[in-house]
């Protein structure tokens, strides 16, 4: 087979979730396939970023510059087309599509209008042109079948991973982040876009409501600026304890191991997760967690962490103190993330990724 890969969202000095998906599955996919070639995308208009690339890892994966509307980019010997950003190609081959959320969908205060409204084409485009739709939970594969209900027999859940760097941290290793940093002995973590859908606002007033408690304790907020940001800036002045809110920006990879060993608790209290890999991070470096009790994020997180209403700021801030001052409980729940997050790896993520590639050119093929 020839699969081409669109790894456009990869091409990004500062990586998101969707990045992180598309470098670890193509990293996974180069480990356990050396038969199959792969080519990897990256659409024109991240020319740029060119310098962010995504690079191929095997000798049997190539790379291009895929050009909507320009067929002859690629050999008439393609098999498959990923879209792995929800988003399908103008490729006269089958397509794959990774859907990794639809909270553009849910509610208009998550997004400008003008993104919104983009997404929602590529959605469109992706239910009406892709054989199937891949979802990293089912909570994401019950919302698409609700918007898309002709597409929802294309749906298939197959889980994230989480990168083999998450592990338990040295003390060293921790202390010298914690000191790059400025970070006290005490902190919660919170990771992840600083906007509306993450619930920032309500995590900010949680933990001024608990922080007189703990004089030690601060509040880090790991992560860039999104929609809403404003509204986190504002609630952060705001705060009683604004001088122990610490918003260092965006951090790169390396650092975020020992960020999540150092942390007395990853608290992730979003309105809408399509997955949560966050969770799986903080479990591989056994620090507890303390998530909504919504989306996607009781499916990914199980037993292991603490769960709290994210509409409910008095729950979060419960939630926090549990953490704080029950430390058995935290203890429990280290050793329950540890043990869950044996569930999930890229690589079976992969191998659910090769099957159902070739499931599709298969069935093409006797069409």
């Amino acid at each position: 087979m020839k699969i081409a890969i669109d790894a456009s969202a990869a091409a990004a000095a500062e990586g998101t979730g969707v990045a992180t998906y598309i470098s670890e599955l193509v990293k996974a996919l180069a480990q356990i396939d050396t038969e199959n070639e792969y080519v990897l995308c990256t659409r024109v208009s991240r020319l740029p970023r060119r310098g962010s690339f995504l690079k191929p890892p095997a000798p049997n994966f190539g790379e291009k510059i895929l050009v909507e509307g320009l067929h002859l980019v690629f050999p008439r010997t393609l098999d498959l087309f990923h879209g792995t950003d929800a988003r399908a190609a103008r490729l006269d081959v089958p397509q794959v599509i990774t859907m990794h959320d639809l909270f553009q969908e849910e509610q208009e205060k998550y997004s400008k209008s003008r993104f919104r409204a983009k997404k929602q084409k590529y959605y469109e485009g992706s239910a009406s042109r892709a054989k199937a739709i891949i979802a990293p939970s089912e909570y994401v594969a019950k919302a698409f079948t609700e918007h898309y209900p002709d597409a929802g027999y294309k749906i298939v859940v197959i889980p994230h991973g989480v990168s083999e760097e998450y592990k338990p941290q040295h003390k060293e290793v921790i202390d010298f982040v914690r000191e790059k940093y400025k970070l006290p002995e005490k902190y919660i973590l919170f990771v992840g876009s600083l906007g509306v859908r993450k619930n920032v606002v309500r995590l900010i007033d949680a933990f001024t409501k608990i922080a007189g408690d703990f004089p030690d304790l601060a509040l880090l907020l790991v992560g860039k600026r999104s929609h809403g940001a404003e509204d986190v800036d504002l609630a952060a002045r705001m705060s009683a304890y604004y001088d122990r809110i610490l918003m260092p920006g965006y951090v790169p990879a390396p650092a975020l191991p020992p960020l999540y060993g150092g942390a007395t608790a990853l608290v992730l209290p979003s309105l809408s997760e399509g997955f949560g890999i966050p969770i799986l991070e903080a479990f591989a470096c056994r620090t507890a967690v303390v998530a909504a009790n919504r989306t996607s994020i009781p499916e990914v997180a199980g037993e292991a962490a603490v769960l709290v209403d994210p509409e409910d700021t008095d729950s979060i801030a419960e939630g926090l103190r549990a953490m704080l001052t029950d430390e058995t409980r935290r203890e429990e729940l280290i050793e329950l993330g540890a043990e869950r997050v044996k569930e999930f790896s890229w690589f079976k993520s992969a191998i659910a990724h090769l099957e159902l590639y070739r499931e599709i050119v298969m069935e093409a093929a006797v069409e």
